[in-house]
């Protein structure tokens, strides 16, 4: 089961390739990335999609107890691309707009071109980390690169039927840190095709 340093040594990784990183403004995996991004001083290829955002006298609104603000305003004043209230206005319910927060982020894989995908740490199975394996569908079913990292004892893959889209998880090919990942393929697809040389781009 991975752990914090397995998430460091993913988004080192994805620097090192050349891509640049998109991801959430929640506590735990967003943090953990956001900081190590600043850490490598890549904030520049760093894009931050927040539930949230700040007002003309700099107070934050919109966040919720499970946002790490802190981080968030850091990475915006080291000059990360910001998507301010990436889910919607604060008049929307909370779960509309942290998913739609984490489609916004998920998509922009879509723009990044070939080599990105969406990695997911996600503790638990559906029933534990419902957001984390919802948002996972959608980028499955909208034809986005998945790679999950199981994390905790608890971790369960779901089950049968999952998407909309037919296929399973495989590990991923090769050594190194990506080995310790799965990644979806869909039916029909070589399983050979699953490669360790991870473009990456969202970190869920």
């Amino acid at each position: 089961m991975v752990s914090s340093s397995v998430l460091q040594a993913v988004v080192s990784s994805v620097l090192a390739s050349g891509r640049s990183v998109s991801v959430g403004c929640a506590l735990g995996a967003d943090e953990l990335a956001l900081r190590q991004v600043m850490a490598s001083g890549a904030a520049s290829r760093l894009s931050v999609f927040a539930v949230g955002g700040v007002s003309a006298s700099g107070v934050p609104a919109g966040f919720w107890r499970g946002s790490a603000v802190r981080a968030v305003l850091s990475a915006a004043s080291a000059g990360a691309s910001m998507a301010w209230w990436a889910g919607g206005a604060v008049s929307w319910p909370l779960r509309v707009r942290l998913f739609a927060r984490s489609q916004a982020c998920a998509s922009s894989v879509l723009r990044g071109g070939p080599g990105g995908g969406a990695v997911f740490f996600v503790c638990g199975g559906p029933s534990v980390s419902h957001g984390s394996w919802a948002v996972a569908r959608w980028c499955v079913e909208a034809g986005v690169p998945v790679v999950v990292f199981p994390v905790g004892e608890g971790f369960a893959w779901p089950g049968a039927p999952w998407a909309g889209v037919a296929g399973r998880f495989v590990p991923v090919a090769g050594s190194g840190v990506w080995s310790l990942g799965s990644r979806w393929v869909p039916c029909g697809r070589p399983v050979a095709a699953v490669q360790a040389s991870w473009g990456a781009g969202a970190v869920m």
